[in-house]
């Protein structure tokens, strides 16, 4: 493996960026063991004080784990840094609840068109186990958590793992904001009946109503 002699006057930011292109370039892989901080800090040429900073900076955005005694791993949990950078950036930038529910509204309805188009009974499953556990909700809590639930296994349906992350990012919003959940089951039922019978026509005319509704609830 080969490494740039740093000479940036920010080395630490310097080591991210070359970690960052080893990964894009496939040098690094999820579960690729780092060499030891002595041996990086001999390799990049700086001090392990800056390979400890970049390290660290590393570990906060999800790309390597530190594990106590045994070093670091190129990791993937970057799914989760990218969830409270988008929540950081939403809330930064003023945005509104109509702007939250206009792009879960472009991401449902691709999810749902996409989820009906690949749908088999085993990847259905868990669409109609959290419905069960839906319509058995009694309380504002648990209304929420299998609504959310439910939609997320739409998502997982359509096997787009770019799609799910910005999912995860979005739905978190918009869930915050409603001011009360009424999760009506015959809906959800429509929506999860069209996609088990592959159905997208009809699973987006439903998905559709569906997300008309909640827009009154913001």
């Amino acid at each position: 493996m080969y490494y740039k002699h740093i000479e940036k006057p920010d080395l630490a930011m310097a080591v991210i960026e070359q970690f960052q292109a080893m990964i894009l370039d496939k040098t690094l892989a999820h579960g690729d063991k780092l060499p030891p901080e002595r041996v990086l800090s001999e390799n990049f040429n700086v001090g392990r004080s800056t390979i400890r900073e970049a390290m660290k900076a590393l570990e906060i955005a999800g790309i390597i784990e530190r594990r106590q005694g045994d070093g670091n791993y190129i990791t993937n949990n970057v799914h989760e840094s990218i969830i409270k950078q988008v929540q950081i950036a939403f809330s930064l930038s003023n945005g509104t609840k109509q702007d939250i529910y206009d792009i879960r509204s472009l991401l449902e309805v691709y999810a749902c068109h996409k989820a009906a188009l690949v749908a088999n009974k085993k990847s259905t499953e868990k669409l109609f186990s959290a419905l069960e556990k839906l319509s058995k909700a009694t309380t504002e809590e648990s209304l929420i958590k299998y609504d959310m639930q439910f939609h997320y296994e739409i998502a997982r349906i359509a096997q787009n793992k770019l799609l799910l992350t910005l999912w995860d990012s979005i739905n978190y919003l918009f869930f915050n904001i409603l001011e009360r959940s009424d999760a009506f089951v015959e809906e959800h039922e429509a929506i999860a009946k069209a996609i088990a019978e592959n159905n997208p026509k009809e699973a987006v005319e439903h998905m559709k109503l569906h997300l008309e509704y909640y827009n009154g609830l913001i």
